[in-house]
């Protein structure tokens, strides 16, 4: 049963709903790096826990570091040199020393530079492979199943897929390459079928297509099968469960004529759904995705980088492949890429950016309150009290509480605001019970109490409303249980006793009454 109660506690609402919580973010900090900031990536670099930034300098040849802390904000950046125009990063664990290493593709050198970690947040000096010509993206995965991380590559001009095996050693076997579509830019891996295999997909900007490649489980590929997307040139892919059946589905970012984000339904079998666009993503240059639960709801959601507009949008997914657009926050001058992470360590998914207008990396913080609430049960004709609390701004009713009489039982919502405007909302659920007592009228005024669920099977709440003498015998007049209890709730546990008639004896101030319990 759903209720609509209306009531406001300064800044809580208590009702009965099941509204979704938007996304929300604070407003963004930026982070000067080097010139022509081409791509970000996040993870812990020195081993203290916190998330730390990657960002890939097109037009300084390197990568600048910079390390995290509990509070999301970031240090100073450390330059590490790599090939010409990097446009791509990722990290890895390339030599199994269990160090975070990086990944970059460089555009202009036709290389990508391994960075190898030093577990402290420094790298050592780049150490460069040949791939295709002008490699656009960059991904990491085991694709033969030898716990080494390998790598593969999506080069735009030479139109293929370079994968290079890795080993122990942090070494890479000589790159095979496959066909690419014409122009790949955006690379991902997944787990496409029901296999344990890692697979491969990309897009190709001119082609309009997604590719998607099948691993065999020994760092092979099967040739790729193509898919439509909604719109021109497809620029940025991201995988995840948006129907929540198990299954990885796929968004591309399309930036051209009648494009926004195209959604492919993925299957047990490896293959997809045609295209679904949600066209209101078109606007503002779509260039980067990335999909995560940006409101704790357990559905999957997408953030969009769009470069015209210089902004990012959040599209809040539904659980069943579909989504609904949300808020865009302002980033800095022309996003090409972005990445997501818990930056500040509260359980939040946080947002950063690379920014090749302004030269930085923007960091947005996701600022969505907790919002806590309690849940009980009651007897039919009581009261219960919802409590809410988290970090929002205030409330003026005398602990924040509500009180509340459902005759059934009911869900209750708990919405919270924050000084941004941000909403939290939590679940209060009070489960209404019919509860049979036998009263002793003498004493009933002294000694009120409710036994609930009764019958039960061992596990049962009393419900005092004085403090209490409490005695419960079996049939045979054993004393079972005894204890001194304050009023309100508690749960008893006879699970260990047989199925039978129970007498609960509850004495105040020298007043006693018989209250009958039955154990299933």
């Amino acid at each position: 049963m759903k209720k609509t109660l209306l009531l406001i506690i300064n800044l809580f609402l208590v009702s009965a709903t099941n509204a979704q919580t938007p996304p929300c973010f604070s407003a963004r900090v930026d982070y000067t790096t080097a010139p022509t900031v081409m791509a970000v990536v996040s993870a812990d670099f020195n081993g203290d826990g916190n998330k730390d930034l990657a960002v890939a300098n097109g037009g300084a040849n390197n990568v600048s570091v910079l390390l995290g802390s509990a509070t999301g904000t970031f240090g100073t950046p450390t330059n590490f040199a790599v090939g010409t125009s990097p446009a791509s990063i990722t990290f890895a664990y390339i030599n199994g020393d269990s160090n975070i290493d990086l990944v970059v593709g460089n555009f202009n050198s036709n290389n990508i530079s391994i960075l190898m970690g030093s577990g402290n947040g420094t790298f050592s000096t780049a150490i460069n492979y040949a791939v295709g010509t002008f490699p656009r993206s960059v991904c990491s995965a085991d694709f033969n199943g030898d716990g080494n991380s390998d790598i593969a590559v999506a080069n735009q001009s030479s139109n293929n897929i370079s994968i290079l095996l890795g080993s122990a050693t942090g070494t890479f076997a000589p790159v095979v390459n496959y066909p690419g579509g014409s122009a790949p830019q955006g690379i991902i891996s997944g787990f496409f079928n029901a296999d344990a295999n890692v697979d491969l997909a990309i897009v190709s900007v001119t082609s309009n297509n997604m590719h998607v490649y099948m691993g065999s489980g020994t760092g092979t590929f099967s040739p790729a099968v193509s898919y439509g997307v909604v719109g021109a040139q497809p620029l940025g892919l991201t995988s995840g469960d948006f129907n929540n059946d198990g299954k990885t589905d796929i968004a591309a970012a399309v930036s051209g004529a009648g494009g926004g984000i195209s959604i492919f339904l993925g299957s047990t079998t490896g293959t997809f759904s045609p295209a679904v666009n949600i066209p209101s993503a078109n606007s503002g240059g779509p260039k980067s995705i990335i999909s995560k639960d940006f409101n704790n709801d357990g559905k999957a959601d997408l953030a969009l980088a769009k470069t015209s507009t210089n902004d990012v949008s959040i599209f809040m997914g539904s659980g069943t492949g579909t989504f609904v657009a949300g808020v865009s926050y302002t980033v800095g001058a022309t996003p090409w890429t972005l990445t997501s992470a818990d930056f500040n360590n509260d359980g939040k998914m946080d947002l950063a950016t690379a920014n090749s207008g302004t030269n930085t990396a923007s960091v947005l913080l996701n600022t969505i309150p907790t919002v806590t609430a309690n849940s009980g049960s009651i007897c039919v004709g009581q009261s219960f009290t919802i409590t809410p609390g988290g970090n929002v701004i205030s409330f003026t009713v005398t602990g924040g509480n509500y009180i509340v009489t459902p005759t059934v039982t009911t869900m209750y919502s708990v919405t919270g605001t924050n000084s941004l405007g941000c909403v939290g909302i939590a679940t209060s659920s009070v489960t209404v019970s019919i509860c049979t007592d036998i009263r002793n009228n003498t004493a009933e005024q002294y000694s009120e109490i409710n036994v609930y669920p009764n019958p039960n099977n061992g596990n049962f709440i009393i419900s005092l409303s004085h403090d209490s003498n409490i005695s419960i015998t079996d049939v045979l007049g054993r004393q079972i249980y005894y204890e001194n209890l304050n009023y309100g709730e508690h749960t008893i546990n006879l699970e260990n006793e047989i199925p039978g008639l129970y007498f609960i004896r509850t004495t105040v101030e020298g007043h006693a009454k018989i209250t009958k319990m039955i154990k299933n």
